[in-house]
């Protein structure tokens, strides 16, 4: 019944079917051992952009792009299994989870710049205020050195968009800002979610929800000094350095106190109507995006194997590991 190397069984989850599991390239081969070779893919065809929900969706209709179509679904996984099964081509994703689908074998085609003069499509990661956004690589820095150390010990409540619904990780999540949505939007990892990313990161601590944020170096200046509430003064915040914890400095004092250069958001396409989301923050793009450009590296090599290492501890050391990761980068040799 079972290999004589067969350690143990593993479930998979539910939304693992044959074709993510065997990869493309096996499962078509075997189709096209029963069934022929499939036909070509017509020469020119609408790109279909992937959306995960209702507020992106509706700025991805209006932008009304010839030669492109909006598909709605409700998470970024969903969006990257439509993509492996061609149901879907493209999705503007944090780096975090371009880890995710580099696993799965799609690859990063364009990043946000967010310094028009320069466009060199990094940012700084830093930690600052409050609770922490999507995947949380800083933290597997800090948990490197402690033993026994999980997201889930370390913080007794977070928010973490994406984890388990029903562990201490998505405690202080709110969901969305209809009272009618709160319930069933909470940590999900989409704008929908109130804390999402780093400028949910940062309106969490705003609230007095949390202690500690990880965000990047621009946040604190994008929401203060009259570009947020009155009250709210950059001079207020300040950063924790990893080497020093029991110490901190100002928060303009990011190039000396990080915790690692974080690739930006990886995308494609190009308009003005991008970048800017009505009534919504960072929706498909970030706000702060001024161009876009080209990524002509491989993946390994414009993540950095430095943040490739912070997120595979990241992941190392929590309870709920995104699916795609171990399904797709399993290494099963057939």
């Amino acid at each position: 019944m079972f290999s004589d190397s067969t350690c143990e069984l593993v479930e998979l989850s539910k939304s693992t079917d044959s074709f993510i599991y065997l990869r493309e390239d096996y499962y078509e081969a075997m189709h096209a051992l029963r069934a022929g070779n499939t036909p070509d893919l017509p020469q020119y065809r609408k790109i279909e952009w992937c959306t995960v929900d209702h507020a992106e969706h509706q700025k991805c209709e209006s932008l009304q792009i010839p030669g492109m179509e909006c598909r709605r679904t409700s998470s970024v996984e969903e969006c990257i299994k439509r993509i492996m099964c061609r149901e879907a081509d493209a999705i503007a994703v944090d780096a975090g989870h371009v880890y995710i689908a580099g696993k799965c074998g799609l690859v990063p085609v364009m990043v946000e710049q967010y310094d028009q003069r320069s466009c060199h499509g990094i940012q700084w990661g830093l930690a600052a205020v409050c609770a922490i956004p999507t995947i949380v690589q800083p933290l597997s820095t800090i948990c490197s050195k402690t033993l026994g150390c999980t997201l889930y010990n370390f913080f007794s409540k977070g928010c973490i968009p994406g984890a388990d619904p029903q562990s201490n990780m998505c405690a202080l999540c709110k969901g969305s800002e209809n009272w009618l949505l709160q319930e069933e939007s909470k940590c999900k990892a989409s704008s929908v979610e109130m804390y999402y990313v780093y400028d949910g990161a940062f309106r969490m601590f705003a609230e007095k929800n949390g202690d500690v944020a990880f965000i990047k170096d621009t946040i604190v200046g994008a929401y203060t000094d009259g570009n947020g509430p009155y009250w709210a003064e950059s001079d207020d915040f300040e950063l924790i350095c990893p080497e020093s914890p029991d110490k901190s400095v100002k928060h303009s004092e990011f190039l000396k106190c990080n915790l690692a250069k974080v690739p930006a958001h990886q995308n494609a396409l190009i308009s003005d109507k991008l970048f800017k989301s009505e009534g919504k923050r960072n929706l498909l793009f970030s706000d702060s995006t001024k161009c876009l450009q080209e990524i002509t590296k491989p993946l390994e090599e414009f993540l950095t194997q430095t943040y490739i290492d912070m997120i595979e501890k990241t992941y190392a050391t929590g309870h709920s590991e995104p699916v795609f990761p171990f399904v797709c980068g399993a290494g099963v040799n057939y």
